[in-house]
């Protein structure tokens, strides 16, 4: 898996914050969630953060330990809203 914009894949630590909503959660199996990971890890710049949304098919449990393994450090859980279902989780890049 590759991130890209309209120009080719990002640059290596070109990007300062990543966002997932209704997605990681929801729909990636584990292996799709790790490859994910490792794409993110390669374009978050050190000291940069990401931020996904737990959920059934990746449990917060298993992205917490799946993110961490990838080498980012759990920062927060944050919702939305008050009444979201699926929280989600935020990591920082280390420095």
């Amino acid at each position: 898996m590759t991130l890209r914009d309209a120009t080719g894949p990002l640059a290596d630590h070109s990007v300062d914050l990543a966002v997932s909503g209704g997605v990681v959660g929801l729909y990636l199996t584990e292996e799709q969630g790790r490859a994910l990971l490792a794409e993110l890890k390669r374009i978050i710049r050190p000291g940069g953060f990401i931020a996904l949304d737990a959920g059934p098919a990746i449990p917060e449990p298993r992205l917490r330990e799946l993110a961490e393994q990838a080498g980012f450090v759990f920062r927060d859980r944050v919702k939305s809203f008050v009444i979201e279902p699926h929280p989600k989780l935020v990591f920082k890049q280390p420095a």
